[in-house]
This record gives structure tokens, sequence and C-alpha cells, in this order.
């Protein structure tokens, strides 16, 4: 570390224990680029050209560290001079590049082609405030701009530009990168194209801003709000600005290595990820021709470069544009795309397959399958979906190009990064093949049965708790305290030999294969409640932990009254699963249980068991539980994992018991007035 220590007192004049956590991170941040750029990159004479609206790449340095090799010895120095790595760590901007799974999955793709040693590269742009960043004001979410760019960070100005045309005006674009370090290999780029001009002080009341200021805004936001014509032209805008970019950049690198642009096949392969990069068909098509290549082979050469991945079958993954937005921003490519509908028309006339339907939209997907060599979902029900229903047509005609690529993240930030002692451990018993190749992991069960094992995985995962109680509490305020588990043992009156556990419940049941006599829910208080644990999933899988004539019983206690109220809901749900549900309300409370069991006995069972209790109190409970309970008749309102509005019936709730207090000081306010309210202070 004599490097790093050198480059900190060059740049600060003092030593690490001197500088705050901000200079330390600058340090770091400088330091982990160079030792980058020293490893140098792959490359290759076909390269792969992941093109993507998002890239949701994360924080970046400690990520580095570990692919490097370096992340324990530079927390050592770190601790040796009073700096915990977990600090510097905050002090790191989360890029604003992406948003979900599309995203997270495209920063996880580059990953893995630097670590296999693949030549490759992303394509995107370089958004400055990202979607969004979430705030909740008044218990309704608020939209704030998501800034990250500061004058130190992981971009790289690369000295390229390029012209893009657009009706009526053009834009030149700068061109930074951001290396993705390869686990123990070189880097790949990921290359993301801004304009100088982008001006973030014209967004104002949360996210608001000119749409129409393309000259300053259009790389702004990521997704930008398209509710109205403006933004789903900026959307379109965003795009050809994306893929022009691309096109121009990738056609640049393939003739300086020897590529006279018939062969472009043997250079490069595109990777269209879902449809934002689309456009990439039609302006690769117009670029080529303009270098002196007919229009038909232009095409026949594209359909060899382009691969297209569709992610969801959800409109929003299959965009269709009108043709008058299309001529509105980029009517060079409008004949382009007229032509290249023509030539499928002639071939396939049916409806369903055109790229321009008879609305005029332009069916971006649909483009892609025709003008690309390879269409792939990412998980095989998914795939299987595209080709025997969503895409069906498409898979009649093209059965070759339809294959599957199974979504995966790269383990080690998961893994390596966020549990270092577990990896140690993991490490100690399989050997360090499994930082590669994640199959090596299967090494594990062998240890399956291995108490000593078993044990210290659970230290390992209870000091992370500890580790996670911390975060919470100060980050947070909310301190979880895992006395808990103490108190359970002395308020249900439980001996030694009986084992509690603090877990998540549904987790818990998910990875045991245990069979119960009972198994009692007791999750819901007033308006608190779990979502996953009141699903129709949820009780399913406790059915399924029950022995044949087991039970399952539900301490409700929650508020709500009138149709559909949350106690209706949970009832509802657990009979849809359940043959056999009785409720019982406890006297003098807000309680209701609930026994659910598939035995038609159950009840007569009971009234069979309270013979032979002797314990006083017991056998009266049981008694007034047999008299009293009734048979519940299952409705219609069945909470699934993705419905399950607990959270809007606890604010049915809350917004009752608000009216109910208000109602109360309204009533005093209309009789005796503002004095009588003054009264009751």
């Amino acid at each position: 570390m004599e490097n790093l220590e050198k480059l900190i007192y060059d740049l600060y004049k003092k030593n690490a224990r001197q500088c705050t956590n901000e200079e330390i991170y600058n340090a770091l941040l400088i330091y982990t680029k160079n030792q980058l750029f020293e490893k140098g990159y792959q490359d290759g004479k076909k390269k792969i050209y992941y093109i993507s609206a998002e890239f949701l790449i994360g924080k970046l340095l400690s990520n580095n560290l570990i692919n490097l090799g370096i992340y324990d010895d530079v927390a050592a120095f770190l601790k040796e001079n009073g700096k915990a790595i977990a600090d510097i760590e905050e002090v790191e901007p989360e890029p604003s590049l992406g948003n979900g799974g599309l995203g997270r999955l495209a920063a996880c793709f580059l990953d893995s082609i630097a670590t296999l040693g693949l030549p490759g590269e992303g394509i995107g742009l370089n958004y400055h405030l990202g979607l969004f960043k979430q705030l909740f004001e008044n218990r309704l979410q608020k939209e704030t701009p998501n800034p990250w760019i500061e004058k130190h960070s992981w971009l790289t100005p690369a000295g390229v530009s390029y012209t893009v045309p657009f009706r009526g005006f053009s834009l030149k674009s700068s061109l930074y990168d951001i290396d993705v370090a390869g686990y123990n290999n070189k880097s790949i780029h990921l290359h993301l194209f801004d304009i100088d001009l982008a001006d973030e002080s014209m967004v104002h009341d949360g996210i608001s801003f000119n749409k129409k200021d393309i000259l300053h805004n259009l790389t702004l936001f990521l997704y930008p709000d398209d509710s109205d014509d403006d933004g789903r032209k900026l959307r379109i805008f965003q795009q050809y600005f994306m893929v022009s970019n691309a096109a121009q950049f990738i056609l640049d690198e393939a003739t300086k290595k020897g590529c006279n642009l018939h062969d472009l096949a043997d250079y490069a392969v595109i990777q269209i990820n879902d449809t934002h990069p689309s456009m990439i068909i039609p302006e690769l098509i117009r670029l080529l021709t303009e270098r002196g290549i007919a229009f038909d082979e232009a095409a026949e050469i594209v359909s060899k470069v382009c691969a297209y991945t569709n992610h969801t079958i959800l409109a929003e993954a299959l965009e269709k544009w009108p043709m008058d937005y299309l001529l509105d921003v980029v009517p060079h490519l409008v004949p382009i795309i007229e032509k290249l509908d023509e030539k499928i028309k002639a071939k396939y006339p049916q409806e369903n397959v055109a790229i321009i339907d008879k609305n005029n939209l332009v069916h971006m997907a649909h483009m892609d399958i025709h003008y690309g060599f390879s269409i792939n979902g990412v998980a095989a029900l998914h795939t299987e979906i595209l080709k025997t229903s969503e895409l069906k047509a498409f898979y009649d005609i093209y059965p070759e190009k339809f294959n599957n690529k199974t979504n995966g993240i790269t383990f080690r930030r998961w893994l390596m990064h966020c549990n270092h002692p577990l990896t140690d451990y993991i490490t100690s018993l399989i050997g360090d093949e499994f930082k590669t190749n994640a199959t090596a992991l299967e090494n594990l069960l062998k240890y399956k049965d291995d108490e000593a094992v078993l044990n210290k995985l659970l230290e390992i995962k209870t000091e992370a708790k500890k580790t996670c109680k911390e975060f919470i509490l100060s980050n947070t305020g909310v301190e979880i305290d895992e006395k808990i588990t103490k108190l359970s043992r002395q308020y249900f009156s439980l001996s030694e030999d009986v084992p509690v556990t603090t877990y998540d419940g549904r987790a818990f049941l998910n990875a045991s294969d245990k069979k119960y006599d009972v198994i009692m829910v007791d999750a819901y208080q007033d308006i608190t409640i779990p979502f996953q644990m009141s699903s129709e999933e949820f009780f399913s899988m406790v059915k399924e932990h029950l022995t044949d004539d087991g039970v399952m019983v539900v301490n409700m206690n929650m508020r709500g009254s009138g149709e559909g109220n949350i106690n209706q809901y949970l009832s509802d749900t657990i009979s849809s699963v359940f043959g056999n549900v009785y409720t019982v309300d406890v006297d003098g409370s807000t309680n209701r249980e609930l026994f659910a069991s598939d035995d038609a006995d159950m009840m007569n069972v009971l009234q069979k068991n309270i013979a032979k209790v002797t314990e006083f109190d017991l056998r009266n409970l049981m008694a007034k539980v047999s008299t009293n309970a009734v048979a519940y008749s299952g409705g219609d309102y069945i909470m699934t994992d993705d419905k399950a509005p607990v959270e809007l019936l606890g604010m049915r709730v809350i917004d009752q018991l608000i009216q109910d207090e208000v109602a109360y000081y309204k009533k005093i306010y209309e009789t005796d007035g503002l004095q009588g309210l003054l009264e009751q202070l």
C-alpha cells in the first residue's frame, strides 16, 4: 500500500489518519482507476456491444477493489489508520444510470463478460439525475432529482464525439467511459454518451422541467415522464441519440480494425436490450448506405449483426411509436423503416407480424425480430411464453432464432462484497473456484449434515444480523432488539428445551420440510400487517407444513369494520386454502381467533380433548372456543403475492380513526364554541 499512501500524501500533504473520509474516498477512486488502467482492457477482432437504456451498476469502489484482488489489503491499510472501509463506502454516491431489474442485469452482464475475458462493451446514456430520488411527505411519494456526478467520479472523458441529426437541428455528443473490472481479469468499458449543454438547473418543483428544450434536457433523466406527447417524443430523442452515437462508434472501431463494412458481422455483435435501442437497426442501415452500400445488402448485414433480448411481455417492453412522432423527431429514419416494413409484408402479409400496422404504429420489437439473428427471453418459462403465446407468430416464421438466456446476477457482489466472513469460510471449505464458477458452490452440499459447519454458518449469520441491526439504528433510529427472543421464552413460559428462532416466518417454512400438528400465526397487530404473510401463497405454504389433521391458528388482532375490512380479507384468503375454517371473538378485546384445517373433524377433536385437560384456565378457554366458534364461509376478498393491499386497508383504518377523532372535537366546537375546545386542552 505504499503507492496509496504516497498518493494520499501527494494529494493532501497529510497522512491517511489525518484525512477525512471524503478525502480518503477521492484518493481511493484515483488509485483504483489507475490500477484498472494499468491492468488493461479486453479487446479482440470481434466485439460484443451491449446497448441498453440503463445500467444499474451500483457503487463501484469495493466491487472494483475485490475484482482487482486488493480489497483486503486496502481494508487493512485503512484500519491501521483508524478508518473503516464501510465508512468510506458510504461517501460514494450511487450512479443514477439505472432503475430496476433490466439495468441491474445489464450491469451484471458487463461484469460477467469482463470476468470471462470476452471483448465487449456497454453503450448507454450518461443521465445526470437518474430516474428520481424517492422521498415521502404526508404519506405520499415525492420525487426529487438524484444527482451523482461529482468533480471526482468514475467517469473518464474519452475525447470522442459525434454529430447526431434530428429534425431541424443536430446535437454534438461527448463520450464518457466507466471501467468495468473483471474479477482477476482485465476491464471493459461502459460507454456513456452525453451532451455538453445539459442543464440541471432547469429542473424545478420536484422533477418538472421543460420537455421541449432538447438542447438542455436530453440526458437529464432516465425514462422521463411520458404522460404527454412532449414526454413521449423526448424518449424518442433519447433513444435515437443513444443508438446513433453507438452506431457511429461501432463502425469507427470496426473500420480501424480492417473491416470493409461488408464483413461487419465478423467484427461486431450488437445486443439490443429490450426495445429502447431498436432504432440501431435503421440507423446502421442509414450509415451503411451513406457509405456506398446498397439498401438490401445493408439490411442483410445488419440482420447478421443485431440480436434482441426481450425482458418482459408487458407493453413497456414492446414499444410502439406513432409514425407522426418519428416524423417529428427522426424523419430521415422513416423511409428506411417503411422499406423494411415493405420487405417483410411482401414475404409475410399477416397483420400481426408487420413492422408498421394499420394504425401507423411502428412496432419496435417486430423490427428487432425480423432484422435480428437471435431472439431470447430471460427465463425458460418466459421464453416458452414468447414462443407459444406472445410471439408465436414470429416463432412459427423463425424458430431457429429463438433461444433462452436465463437472467443471472454476478453473485460476487452479493456474496464477496456483502459478507466477507462468509466468503472466507466458504473458501476454507471448498476452495476459491466458486468465485469464478458459481456451480462450485454445490460442493457445500457435502457439509449439509455437519453440525460444526452449520453452527459456524449460524455464527456468521448472527454477526451479520448484528451489523445490520447497527446500520438500521444509525440510519433510521429504529432499534432491533435480539432480547425479544429471550423475552418470548418468559412470556410464553417456554422451557429451555423448546427451540426459539428469530427468523422471517415465511423464509423459515420455505427452508424447512418439517411438518407440525399446530402452526400459530401471530404476525398481525392493529394495522401493521406483513403482506408476505397474508397471501394465498403463504397460507398454502403453512398448509404444506401441517400434518394431515394439523391445525393453523391465527390471532387476528386488527382494527377494521365494514365490508372488505382487514379481517375479512385474511379470513377469505385462508378459506380459499383450507377446507374448514372457524372463528371466535375473544371477550373484552379486539382479538379474533381463527382455526383452519383440512380435517373435517377438527372441532369434534377439540371437544373430545377438553376432558383430558386438567389445568382449569386452559380447559375453560378451550370450552369457550368450542362453544363460541362459528364456521366461516369464505368470500371473494383474496390476497395473493401480487395483490395484497394490506397497506391500503391499514390506511383506511387510520383515516377512519382520524375522522372519529375530528368528529369528537367538531361536536364540542358546534356546541361550546372555541372556548369549549380550549377547555379540552
